[in-house]
C-alpha cells in the first residue's frame, strides 16, 4: 500500500503534517477530513531505486571473485539458482553487492532470468560478468561460464595485487630514503654547530 505525504491546517490554524498509508489520495483526503483539518498539500511518497541513491561505484574485484567461486560450487553441486542467490545474498561480506544480490533475488524468483536482473545494475556490476552469464544462460552452460569468471577474477586480483607491491615498494624505499638524508643531515648540522 502506497504512502503519502500530507500537509494541512486544523481548524485552530496549527499546521499540521506527517505519512499516511493509505490505498489511495482520496483516503488520504478523507482521513484528514475526519480529523476536521483542512488539505495543504498531499502526494504520493516516492522510494528511489537503490542504484540512484547509492554511489555508483564498481564491486571490488576480491568481491566478485569470491561471490562467483561460491556460485559455481553451488551450481556444480545440483543447487537451483534461486536458491544459490538466497545463500549469497545473506553471506555475502560486501554490502553493495549483497544489496544487489538481494534485489536479483527477488526478480529471479518472479521469473526473470539471472542475466536480465544483473543488466539493471550496470554500475555497480563489470560489463564482462553479465554478458558471460548472459551467454552462459543461452547456451546452457552457466555453471561452466561461471567456473571461468571465478578463475578470471581470481587472477586479476592476483595481478592487481602485484601491481600495488610493485608500486608501494619503490615509494618505502624513496620514503626510508628521504628520511635517512634529513636524519644525517641533522647530525652534520648538528656536529658543524658544536665546532663552531
Amino acid at each position: 500500500m502506497p504512502e503519502y505525504n500530507y500537509r494541512a491546517i486544523t481548524t485552530s490554524g496549527e499546521k499540521i503534517a506527517g505519512i499516511f498509508e493509505a490505498a489511495s489520495k482520496e483516503a488520504v483526503l478523507k482521513m484528514l477530513s475526519e480529523k476536521q483539518s483542512y488539505p495543504v498539500s498531499v502526494e504520493e511518497k516516492t522510494i528511489k531505486d537503490v542504484t540512484e541513491i547509492k554511489f555508483y561505484t564498481k564491486v571490488k574485484t576480491k568481491d566478485i571473485a569470491i561471490f562467483c567461486r561460491q556460485f559455481f560450487s553451488m551450481l556444480n553441486a545440483g543447487v537451483p539458482i534461486v536458491n544459490c542467490l538466497n545463500i549469497l545474498r545473506q553471506q555475502t561480506d560486501n554490502k553493495r553487492l549483497r544489496d544487489v544480490l538481494a534485489e536479483v533475488y527477488e526478480e529471479v524468483n518472479k521469473g526473470k532470468t539471472f542475466s536480465n536482473t544483473l543488466k539493471a545494475h550496470p554500475r555497480i556490476l563489470p560489463d564482462l560478468l553479465v554478458y558471460m552469464v548472459e551467454a552462459g544462460e543461452v547456451s546452457g552452460n552457466l555453471d561452466i561460464v561461471i567456473e571461468r569468471m571465478a578463475n578470471h577474477y581470481e587472477k586479476e586480483y592476483k595481478i592487481n595485487n602485484k601491481i600495488k607491491a610493485a608500486t608501494f615498494y619503490p615509494f618505502i624505499l624513496s620514503f626510508v630514503a628521504t628520511a635517512a638524508v634529513i636524519f644525517f643531515t641533522g647530525i652534520c648540522y648538528a656536529h658543524l654547530c658544536r665546532h663552531v
